[in-house]
C-alpha cells in the first residue's frame, strides 16, 4: 500500500488507507514542526509555516458547528463537504487528504464550512492538501461547481496550502 500506483482503483484504495491513517496520526499533525507551502493561483508558491494547534483528541462530527475548539474532527459522512477533517475554533483549518497532486475543491462545500464555522468574507479558511512524501509537483487547486471549474467562485476569503505528512512505519500503534 505504501507503493507509488497511479492506477485508479489502486489510487482509490491507497487513497481511503492514506486517509485513515492521517486521522489515525492526527496528534502528530502538531506535534512536528509544521511547515507547508502556500499555494496562489498566478504567483509561485512559497514556504511557510502555519500556525498549527496541539491537537489532543479528535471527534467525529455529524455537525460542524459542535466541533470542540483545537480539535481533530472527522466528518461522520463519507460524502461530507469536500475535506476530510476540520480543525475548529479559531484555527479554521480544512484538511483534504490525497495520494494526487490534483484533488480540486467543491465550492458548495466549502461554503458549508465557512458558515458553520461562522466566518464572515474577510475571515481566512485554510484548506491544507495534505499528501504522502512521493506527491510532488502540487499547485493551486482549483474551485469545482457542479463538476465545471469555477475560477473566480465567491466563497470569502480561502487560503489554499499544501503539506507533506509522511508514512511512517513506526508510527504510533493502533
Amino acid at each position: 500500500m505504501l507503493c507509488h500506483n497511479t492506477e485508479a482503483v489502486m489510487a482509490s484504495i491507497r487513497g481511503q488507507v492514506y486517509e485513515a491513517y492521517v486521522h489515525r496520526e492526527f496528534k502528530r499533525l502538531s506535534n512536528q514542526q509544521r511547515s507547508v507551502v502556500a499555494l496562489f493561483p498566478e504567483k509561485p508558491s512559497q514556504n511557510m509555516k502555519l500556525p498549527f494547534p496541539k491537537l489532543t483528541a479528535s471527534e467525529v462530527f455529524d455537525d460542524l458547528k459542535g466541533l470542540s475548539s483545537g480539535v481533530y474532527g472527522i466528518p461522520r459522512s463519507r460524502s461530507f463537504a469536500s475535506v476530510d477533517a476540520v480543525i475548529g475554533g479559531k484555527h479554521r483549518i480544512a484538511l483534504q487528504m490525497s495520494v494526487s497532486a490534483e484533488h480540486g475543491y467543491k465550492v458548495e462545500g466549502l461554503k458549508n464550512i465557512r458558515n458553520s464555522l461562522n466566518l464572515n468574507d474577510k475571515d481566512p479558511l485554510r484548506v491544507v492538501l495534505v499528501t504522502p512524501a512521493d506527491v510532488t509537483n502540487v499547485r493551486f487547486q482549483t474551485y469545482v461547481n457542479h463538476g465545471r471549474v469555477v475560477h473566480e467562485p465567491k466563497l470569502g476569503k480561502v487560503l489554499q496550502y499544501w503539506m507533506v505528512f509522511p508514512w511512517e512505519v513506526n508510527a504510533s500503534e493502533p
